[in-house]
């Protein structure tokens, strides 16, 4: 798919949200919709309003949204044929600026909608992605977000060791903060009054037993009760403290858990993707992080296709300068608006022109 070329008889613009997406169908040739409502995100309504949409003629799907709620719009648009395309996100934030119409989802869905039509080079095609890729793509997702709440985990556990007992946060901290010890530690006993209760010899028997950790175990135990042996004052709420640290050094075990497997699984779909292969090959670029960045550049790639051309009639250089999303700033925009250019918003004219469509529906609604 062309996206200069985006001729269709339909255009409907999709301003997805968590429960409910708003519609708006715009004829080739007219600025009254064809269609405009909610709809829930649920795939019986989403379908029946595409279904009346594209009832008009060829039509043509465009979303802010590509993935995560807009992803369901995705699908039950491909599933019956028709063509997809998507704005970015940037991309609609300016052009957004160049109408300067305060932000609601009817407003939205019709700068899809005319974004779509009349300035098609702002879209982007969307192309069907791999199963492979997809699911690389979920799990490396699922990954980073599972390592934050780790981060998050570690960091309230630390504090909470802080609280009661400086020396034995500062006994795992910095380049110690990961260790397995570090952890199974603060989740067996808490902090100094769980260590006490147990004493030094039941400690360090259980944590000789500790898979993988040998004479380190007991070890690490003799270092924590050297470290708490000054401290002879106790904090208030200290035993419900030490309970909280228990519960985090535990989610953080958890976590650490979810990440592994992560890690097995992307492995696994990567040795599929001859993408990863790439950067896999780079010394020191391990599998998972290669999945994450090979991903990152076979969508951006997918979702870039026909940036460097510029819109015919146009010399390609200015072209490029007014488009290009990574260089034009909201402040350049509002200037050329000024101007009489709309700049990377699109070829809409002046910004008066490129708003008329909208405030004559907005008016005519009014009238009603």
């Amino acid at each position: 798919m062309d996206r200069r070329d985006l001729d269709y008889e339909v255009y409907i613009g999709i301003d997805v949200g968590k429960s409910s997406d708003y519609l708006v169908a715009l004829p080739r040739d007219s600025d009254e919709p064809i269609l405009e409502e909610s709809v829930r995100q649920s795939e019986p309504e989403i379908r029946r309003a595409q279904a009346e949409a594209s009832s008009h003629g060829r039509s043509v799907v465009c979303v802010d949204q590509c993935d995560g709620f807009g992803l369901f719009a995705v699908r039950c648009a491909r599933s019956v044929g028709l063509d997809v395309v998507h704005i970015p996100p940037r991309s609609f934030r300016r052009l957004a600026d160049a109408y300067g119409e305060d932000k609601t989802d009817p407003i939205d869905a019709r700068i899809i909608a005319q974004a779509c039509r009349t300035a098609p080079w702002l879209v982007e095609p969307l192309p069907e992605r791999s199963e492979v890729v997809a699911e690389i793509r979920v799990l490396s997702q699922r990954r980073a977000e599972t390592v934050r709440d780790r981060t998050r985990r570690y960091n309230g556990m630390h504090a909470l060791l802080q609280m009661v007992s400086p020396a034995l946060e500062e006994l795992f901290s910095g380049n110690r903060l990961h260790s397995a010890l570090a952890i199974d530690v603060p989740a067996a006993y808490g902090g100094p009054n769980g260590l006490r209760d147990a004493g030094e010899q039941a400690a360090a028997a259980w944590a000789s037993e500790l898979p993988g950790c040998g004479a380190r175990g007991p070890r690490k135990v003799s270092e924590c009760f050297a470290a708490i042996a000054d401290e002879t004052v106790t904090v208030p709420a200290a035993q419900i403290i030490e309970r909280e640290i228990m519960r985090e050094a535990a989610k953080v075990r958890e976590t650490n858990e979810a990440v592994s497997e992560y890690d097995v699984e992307i492995e696994r779909l990567c040795a599929l993707a001859p993408e990863v292969s790439v950067l896999n090959s780079v010394p020191s670029i391990g599998r998972v992080y290669a999945a994450g960045g090979a991903v990152g550049q076979i969508l951006e790639g997918e979702e870039a296709q026909g940036r460097e051309q510029a819109p015919e009639g146009r010399d390609d250089q200015r072209g490029q300068e007014r488009l290009s999303p990574r260089r034009a700033v909201p402040g350049v925009l509002r200037a050329q608006a000024r101007r009489g250019e709309v700049g990377h918003a699109g070829d809409l004219g002046s910004r008066e022109e490129a708003r008329q469509p909208h405030i004559r529906a907005i008016e005519e609604r009014k009238a009603i």
